[in-house]
């Protein structure tokens, strides 16, 4: 009884943690808009969630509902297979994990200026992709970002980023060319 009253006052002096409040990185709600599917990040850019058009010719709009498009999400066009070419914009500057994993028909890539990550897995299994030019912007590349991309031939890295993932071009067994 009296170890237990001790405690008690001694805990009774100590500070008390004080909790933050629980800010959201982005809107919870999923809208959609044409083909794509977005949410609303804190500072009112979008985040691409995902896409259900078939167009072989993908270029991701700069803006939706007026809104800076900054991000594709986990994902996003994962699985797509009509995909053949695809333009990224020059808002957009992250591309999260498997965002473009397992496009198998995708051939050719553009990525923007403005891009300073592409996620772990991010364009792996893309089976038909031979070239690849990763802007100066990008700082860091995850785990097995392109993993298994069979026909790419040659990448060009326009600066050194500067976190770098385990096997990045693993399993690319076409690749005879890295600038």
């Amino acid at each position: 009884m009296v170890v237990t009253l001790m405690i008690s006052m001694l805990a009774s002096f100590l500070p008390m943690p004080v909790s933050q409040p629980v800010v959201a990185a982005e809107s919870t709600e999923t809208k959609e808009s044409g083909n794509y599917r977005y949410t609303v990040k804190i500072d009112g850019t979008v985040k691409i969630t995902g896409y259900k058009g078939t167009k072989k010719y993908v270029s991701i709009p700069e803006t939706i509902e007026e809104k800076k498009v900054t991000e594709i999400g986990q994902n996003a066009f994962r699985n797509n297979q009509d995909m053949v070419r695809l333009n990224i914009p020059e808002n957009v500057t992250d591309i999260d994990d498997e965002a473009f994993a397992n496009c198998n028909n995708l051939e050719k890539l553009t990525l923007p200026n403005t891009l300073k990550k592409i996620g772990n897995y991010a364009f792996s299994v893309c089976n038909k992709l031979k070239e690849l030019e990763i802007p100066q912007s990008v700082e860091e590349i995850g785990d097995c970002a392109f993993f298994s991309c069979n026909s790419m031939t040659s990448i060009k890295i326009a600066a050194s980023p500067t976190n770098l993932g385990s096997y990045i071009f693993a399993n690319c067994t076409s690749l005879t060319k890295v600038v």
